[in-house]
């Protein structure tokens, strides 16, 4: 899609149940909009994917936003804000914080938040005062990447930790075994000179750079899961996040609530 206005001429998603209560895609998307302003922070670019199949009964719909803000420590990468929707009960409205690396496109996530976490009945009430707890907890998350990356660049990685980290991964299902060789050789070799060297930065972006080949959702996951695997052996969590387990703002409001998982 090249717009949000694009989801305009979209029908309204049908009620899978009785106490279905979908939401439009424009509809959720903008709500994530909306609570930028209060944050200070500006669209620098913005992306859209519908994935619809009557057949087999899907509706989905992801974006991803370019932030703009004046609070940013590096300048070789920006803030994204990833969020998606579905129409078909496959998963709830969701809205992940993360990073893009200029001088390669990559894209890797760190933290995601569940907004409204069910689309029941008063969902469309309860999500534009939910979003603002939400986008406070990624603005909170964004803080914890900025610092994660200016540690991760000063973090040399021998190979033993970069097998650990690579074996953890594979258990977590972060990156198939049958996957690992290509990983190996992007570290051997990388494919962009600026990440030549032992660091934990480069060696994240190895990652990145194998995770072009996966579709958005599965890369918002392994690339979370990744950056989970790297701050517990790097043991840098404490620093990054003193109550790192759950962050949670739960409303006074029938089945409505904002809960975040910061890897």
């Amino acid at each position: 899609m090249d717009s949000l206005a694009d989801f305009a001429s979209l029908k309204d998603p049908k009620p899978m149940g009785p106490k279905h209560y979908p939401t439009r895609h424009d509809w959720s998307f903008n709500e994530v909009i909306e609570g930028l302003v209060p944050q200070g922070w500006r669209i620098a670019w913005e992306q859209y994917v519908l994935h619809q199949d009557q057949d087999k009964n899907i509706d989905n719909a992801f974006m991803l936003l370019g932030i703009g803000s004046t609070d940013m420590q590096g300048n070789d990468y920006e803030r994204i804000i990833g969020a998606r929707n579905s129409g078909t009960q496959h998963f709830s409205f969701q809205v992940g914080a993360g990073n893009r690396v200029f001088v390669c496109d990559n894209l890797a996530f760190s933290a995601e938040f569940v907004v409204g976490r069910k689309h029941t009945k008063n969902i469309m009430r309860d999500v534009p005062i939910l979003m603002g707890s939400a986008m406070a907890d990624i603005s909170d998350a964004f803080m914890s990447q900025d610092r994660r990356i200016e540690l991760y660049k000063g973090i040399g990685l021998d190979r033993k930790d970069q097998h650990n980290i690579m074996m953890e991964c594979v258990r977590r299902g972060a990156v198939p075994p049958s996957q690992l060789k290509h990983w190996i050789g992007e570290v051997d070799s990388p494919a962009h000179e600026e990440f030549s060297d032992d660091s934990a930065w480069s060696f994240q972006n190895s990652f990145t750079e194998l995770a072009k080949r996966w579709n958005f959702p599965v890369m918002q996951h392994r690339t979370q899961v990744l950056t989970g695997v790297m701050d517990r052996v790097l043991d840098i969590e404490d620093e990054l996040n003193p109550n790192k387990n759950v962050v949670a703002a739960t409303a006074t409001m029938e089945d409505a609530e904002v809960t975040g998982h910061i890897v």
